[in-house]
């Protein structure tokens, strides 16, 4: 990682404790950092103090304190190694899991960017500073989880890259700018610092940040004397009230934190101390929550390279009482190998991989739910991810709806499509025409043991829809959460590509996978492009069976939210066909099919006749 994590601390032993007690909890790749704990004293006490945290950190390799001698020469000197610097203060508090990694590949990715804060998100609507609420600037999404925004145009904190508090920046552009200037001090290097702010202001007018911040500055008392910002008068508070505090063995219970959403950069909250001696250092990377509820089963064939982003998006999570199974489908790539190193990344996780033969995506599902051991499940392909509170909000619907068997949110889409996809509110009739929701679902292991699993004849796709229809059947219901908290990889040459070759023949075995649910006219043509294929791979079956089922798009572009359709069903809801003909206009193309699936009314399935045109498949 090459990144130097630099804390400057004065006086404030028991704080600097929980900075970096709060740092080991949230950030999920600490021990690929190297940090370096830049003290100054005023007194032999705290002084003292300093010492005894330095003893107890030792066990950490790559945490070093160094007493302050010559702060500018000090500071020069320890960034000279490094490629990247967080700087941090001993009044930061971390409150949720992140990789400081993902800083690091934005700020690769994104050479106009001046920095990647962690405190600043969408979240701070508020200058403590300023002592005012402040204008959320225009953000893009940079990657999920992280954001992209203009701050020269910036209000209040938005408008202030160069800070020493919080941010991350590649330290050759750090050097040129600060190693002209002149400081002594935290406070004097970030004041020169921002006064660079116009001279970089073209080069550099891009700010990077988390969407949420993972941090946030508590400024509960004042240690330094070379300016003047505000902060806390409690006197309970003061550096000296808490060194004798820390001497008595209290610490701050950084645990309580977890989770906090600040309103600013900085705000005031309580110190909650725990009695003396109540908690040792937590090890780095256990979770907080031991019992499993959620089963995260992750099937990967030949999706080897997008594995770790699958993972690191369930570490990720707010709700930390989760298991993931990876389930290496007879992968030809180095699927084990990358499974095994994320088990050894997260040591204090319950991550495990399952072998088997190639016997495709539904089985490769059914053998990880059986190897599993939570009372709720969650598919993921190796290739997509989940927001940090999907596992929160859908485990709460099911926790607190006893009724509702199923939680499914909306889908935001990245790679090739970047959009918001909303799944449909439950609709069973409306389900057993189109698929109304996306496959990555949180739902009760009971479903699936009353359903029987996705069944091993839906291949290469289409085993989800098949999955939910028997979800209905068994009179389970679904529950949408009207949020983008499944996050979908739109890509070439996937699966739902292969749906999309294979429309007539997966219906037709959803037909008769359920044939309580279809009129018998629909089910005889089922059989028909069934027994065709059998006799003759090449032929898609009968006039008369194609046109009882008339081929269907993949009206959101992927198997994330499928309203591919037919007609025939037994459903009181008519369905609209809609007929597009086309030729050689692939731009006209999309934004008419995107007008259709903005309708209100949602039965309906589009057909696009390309008249002698170039492809349009890929649209």
């Amino acid at each position: 990682m090459n990144c130097l994590v630099l804390i400057f601390s004065r006086n404030r032993a028991l704080q600097l404790d929980a900075t970096l007690r709060s740092f080991l909890l949230h950030c999920q790749d600490v021990q690929a950092t190297d940090i370096r704990i830049l003290y100054t004293t005023t007194e032999p006490l705290h002084c003292k103090q300093y010492e005894e945290l330095s003893q107890e950190y030792d066990q950490y390799s790559f945490i070093q304190f160094i007493s302050e001698q010559n702060f500018r020469s000090n500071v020069l000197t320890i960034l000279g190694p490094f490629k990247y610097v967080l700087f941090v203060v001993d009044d930061n508090l971390f409150v949720r899991d992140f990789f400081l990694q993902d800083a690091l590949s934005q700020l690769d990715m994104h050479s106009d960017a001046v920095a990647c804060s962690l405190r600043l998100g969408r979240n701070t609507h508020f200058s403590y500073m300023f002592e005012s609420k402040q204008r959320l600037p225009e953000f893009r999404q940079s990657q999920p989880g992280m954001l992209k925004y203009r701050w020269p145009e910036a209000q209040h904190d938005f408008g202030y890259p160069l800070e020493v508090s919080s941010s991350v920046y590649r330290v050759s552009e750090l050097f040129d700018m600060i190693s002209p200037l002149s400081f002594s001090n935290p406070n004097t290097l970030e004041s020169e610092f921002a006064n660079l702010t116009d001279r970089y202001a073209h080069r550099y007018p891009f700010l990077l940040c988390y969407e949420q911040s993972v941090t946030f500055c508590n400024p509960i008392n004042l240690v330094q004397t070379a300016w003047k910002n505000r902060s806390g008068q409690n006197p309970a508070y003061s550096s000296e009230s808490l060194a004798k505090r820390f001497g008595e063995g209290y610490r701050v219970n950084v645990d309580s934190y977890t989770n906090f959403i600040p309103q600013s950069v900085h705000q005031e909250v309580e110190l909650k101390l725990e009695l003396p001696g109540a908690k040792p250092l937590r090890k780095v990377g256990l979770p907080s929550e031991s019992h499993v509820t959620v089963s995260v089963v992750i099937p990967c064939y030949q999706q080897a390279t997008f594995l770790p982003e699958a993972v690191k998006s369930v570490v990720l999570q707010t709700y930390s009482a989760w298991e993931i199974i990876i389930v290496d489908d007879g992968s030809p790539d180095d699927t084990v190998e990358v499974a095994e190193a994320l088990c050894n990344q997260f040591p204090g996780r319950k991550i495990r991989c399952i072998r088997q033969n190639n016997l495709g995506l539904a089985e490769a599902r059914n053998t990880g739910i059986r190897a599993s051991v939570g009372q709720y499940i969650l598919p993921l392909d190796a290739d997509d991810m989940i927001s940090p509170t999907m596992l929160e909000k859908t485990v709460h619907v099911l926790k607190t709806s006893p009724e509702i068997g199923i939680a499914y949110p909306d889908t935001s889409t990245f790679g090739d499509v970047t959009e918001v996809r909303q799944a449909q509110e439950w609709n069973f009739p409306i389900l057993c025409t189109m698929n109304i929701l996306s496959y990555c679902a949180l739902y009760r292991r009971e479903v699936w043991e009353t359903v029987g699993g996705y069944n091993p004849n839906m291949k290469p796709t289409y085993e989800d829809w098949d999955f939910w229809i028997g979800c209905g059947e068994k009179g389970f219901k679904g529950l949408r959460i009207p949020e983008p908290l499944f996050i979908y990889r739109v890509r070439k040459n996937t699966l739902a590509s292969e749906g999309i070759k294979h429309d007539r023949k997966l219906k037709a075995r959803i037909i008769l996978n359920h044939p309580n649910l279809y009129k018998e006219t629909l089910k005889k043509s089922a059989r028909e492009i069934l027994g065709s294929e059998i006799e003759n791979e090449s032929s898609s079956g009968s006039t008369k069976a194609d046109d009882a089922l008339p081929e269907a798009i993949d009206t959101q572009g992927s198997t994330a939210n499928r309203s591919t359709t037919w007609s025939g069903v037994s459903s009181a809801t008519p369905l609209v066909s809609v007929i597009i003909p086309t030729k050689n206009r692939a731009n006209m193309l999309i934004d008419a099919v995107r007008s259709i699936l903005k309708q209100t009314y949602r039965h309906f399935e589009i057909i696009i006749i390309n008249d002698g045109g170039g492809d349009v498949e890929g649209v």
